[in-house]
């Protein structure tokens, strides 16, 4: 017998967590055996241009965390 379940989250939510609101869609996501990741796939205009049909890159955005004037903890995607 194991313990497992599923977690449902939002797309938005998800979306606004990784910083890629303005603009973006969720694709898809799945666990990568291989690799021991959850992959994200996102559509939106700071990603690599993809032909049609063609594998999307691995993309690893830097994400910077910082306390802001209140004490809280943000943490948001570096852009170029």
């Amino acid at each position: 017998m194991m313990h497992k379940g599923i977690i449902r989250i939002n797309p938005v939510l998800l979306l606004q967590f990784l910083d890629f609101i303005d603009g973006g869609r969720l694709i898809g996501v799945r666990y990568n055996t291989f690799t021991d990741t959850v992959d994200i796939c996102i559509e939106h205009e700071s990603m690599p241009e993809v032909l049609a049909g063609g594998e999307p890159p691995v993309v690893e955005p830097t994400y910077v965390t910082y306390q802001d004037a209140f004490g809280h903890k943000v943490t948001l995607r570096e852009r170029d």
